[in-house]
Parts: C-alpha cells; structure tokens; sequence
C-alpha cells in the first residue's frame, strides 16, 4: 500500500513545499515595508484619510504562478492516486484516458463514472464516492470542487489573479489615548496597488490635538483570491487544499479516517466593504466528527 500512495505523497509534499515558499515570500514581503502608507488629517484635524500604495505589484503574479503549481500538484495527486488503483495487481484498464478521480457535482453521473473506474477495488471505489462534492447540500462547497475547478480554470482559460487587500490597520496608541477609538469608515476594500489610493476614513469624537503628529499608519496586507461572489484569503484556502487531498489519500487507501466535508471555507462581503471569514465543516456522521476532532 505504501508504494500505491507514494507517487501522490510526494505530489502532495511537493505542493506542501511551494506553499510554504509562498507563505514565506510573503511573509518577507510584508516585513520588508512593502506597503505605504499616507494620513491626511481634515483642517479641523477630526478626520483622518488613509492612503496607501504599494512599492510594486510584480510579486503578485510570482504570487498566482505559486498558488497555481499548487492546485497543479494536488489535482494531480489525485489522478494518479487512481491510475495507480487501477492498475493494481497488472490490471489493464479498458480507455485509460478516462482514468481520473472524479468530482461530482450531481449523484447521477456517479454510475458512468465508476465504469470508468471498474478496475479499481470495490472497497476504494466506494471511498472515493464518500468524498464527493455530490453529498454536499450545496456541492460547490466542497474543497475538492475548488481543487478541480481553479485547477481547470487556470489551465483553460486565464491565469488564477490574486487582489493584494488591507488585513489590519494599526491606528498609534498615543492617538487612541487622546482621542479614543475613532469611527472607521471602510471604503469597499480596494486593492493595493501602485497608486496612492484612499482606503478608509477614520473619524474622531474630538479634535486630534496639533502637538500630536499622525502621518503614517502600520498596514498588514493579505492576498485574496476572488471568485464570482466568494473571495478566499489565499494562504487559508491553499493550506486546506493541501490538508484535504493528503486525508483523502489515505482514506481512500485505507491508512486513515474519512475526511470531512468542507461545506463553507471562504469570505464574504460584511458590513464596511470588508470581508469575515465563513467556516463550516460538514461530517457524514458523529462517528467522523470524532475521529476528525480526535486527529
């Protein structure tokens, strides 16, 4: 069993290895002060407008390029997790260009599927059809589905952009000693870019005294990736990718519990423009949820 799965692993890892690279240019990109900032307080100094910029946007695409490897790697994983099913113990399959994991959106597409598959062991068939996006209430919501359909898009049709928004912004405590906690006025969280754009506007209950100097605010960026009315925080949603594809490999190869669905893993525009992350974690039965929360 460990030579079926070893070709996926290291799939896996390799995708494990790019994220992390991600994670850390990042990371690096961030401490390295990549993002300005400029406040322009109001004449009577109760206002204070944010602008920010970015010294480049060129990364962002190295960026997508990364996140694009690794959906890659992970489809791929999964592919040849089956092939090598399928071949087990010197099968032949009948049209080996159709041998590939499927991800189903609608249960009746699953029987024309696994013919496709009838060389693969009936106890591991079942396995991959109790991970399908199909037994989700709303499929689309399954990780596996994003896997397959970012991984399509990004082959097919355009290159996976990611949007560079604000996270946090960090306000000096001598200003929120004086004046308190002002009302943030979040303008639809624009991207970051180049340009010296208007990102928010902050008002005071009373007049930012003129011995105190605010001119720069400390900013923490973080890259989005938007898709339709969904927007995922791309470092969560690789990271869960990633973690999926591993727990389905071993399940369908008997090494490990039955992963959970992921029924919600993505952000959504609230209140302000800005955007709250949304996670909902849906398990066949107690008897999963327990092994999950065990793990």
């Amino acid at each position: 069993m460990r030579e079926l799965v070893a070709w996926p692993i290291m799939r896996v890892e390799r995708a494990q290895q790019i994220y992390d690279g991600f994670i850390a240019s990042f990371r690096h990109w961030m401490m390295s002060g990549a993002v300005h900032s400029r406040v322009e307080l109001s004449a009577d100094r109760t206002q204070a407008a944010l602008r920010l910029s970015v010294q480049s946007t060129s990364q962002v695409l190295e960026w997508s390029l990364q996140a694009s490897e690794i959906l890659h790697n992970l489809r791929s994983a999964l592919d040849s997790l089956v092939w090598s099913l399928s071949i087990l113990d010197a099968r032949e399959p009948t049209n080996p260009n159709s041998i590939m994991f499927p991800v189903l959106e609608r249960p009746q597409d699953w029987a024309s599927k696994a013919r496709s598959l009838h060389k693969t062991p009936t106890a591991m068939l079942e396995r991959i059809r109790t991970v399908q996006p199909f037994l989700l209430p709303t499929p689309q919501r399954s990780v596996l589905y994003w896997i397959s359909r970012l991984n399509n898009d990004d082959k097919h049709r355009a290159i996976l952009s990611l949007d560079l928004r604000t996270r946090r912004i960090e306000i000096p405590r001598e200003v929120l000693d004086t004046v308190g906690t002002p009302r943030h006025e979040q303008l639809m969280d624009p991207p970051l870019l180049a340009d010296d754009e208007l990102h928010a506007i902050f008002h005071f209950a009373r007049p930012l005294p003129v011995d105190i100097e605010w001119s720069r605010a400390v900013t923490e960026a973080r890259l989005l990736l938007l898709r339709e009315s969904d927007a995922w925080e791309v470092s969560g949603l690789l990271g869960i990718c990633i973690r999926s594809v591993r727990d389905t490999i071993s399940w369908i190869a008997g090494t490990g519990p039955r992963p959970p669905l992921i029924l919600q893993t993505f952000e959504r525009p609230g209140q302000n423009g800005d955007y709250e992350l949304i996670t909902n974690t849906l398990y066949i039965d107690d008897a999963d949820r327990a092994a999950a929360q065990s793990r």
